[in-house]
């Protein structure tokens, strides 16, 4: 429910309301929904963060899951970007 009170307080720019959902959303992250809110927050630079720093701590559950498997199916140039942020973060900190 969460997901879908983001995507319209965003689309009709309702502010409090969105950054609610934000910080509920943020809160619960999980390896499974890491990449449906991924999706979500393509278009949402802060959101996106946080959720490619939660992928990049969690990695091994998120890379592995289902979820991901059916997302790289769908939408494999997103995916493949995150993925590339893990070598692009180590590289950095050379």
């Amino acid at each position: 429910m969460a997901t879908h009170l983001y995507y319209a307080a965003d689309k009709y720019e309702i502010g409090r309301l969105k950054t609610v959902c934000f910080s509920f959303l943020a809160e619960h992250l999980s390896p499974t929904n890491a990449g449906e809110l991924l999706l979500l927050a393509d278009s949402d630079g802060d959101l996106k963060r946080v959720v490619e720093d939660f992928i990049l701590m969690h990695e091994e559950e998120v890379f592995g899951s289902k979820e991901w498997e059916m997302l790289m199916e769908t939408n494999s140039q997103l995916t493949g970007k995150t993925m590339q942020l893990k070598y692009k973060k180590k590289k950095s900190m050379k």
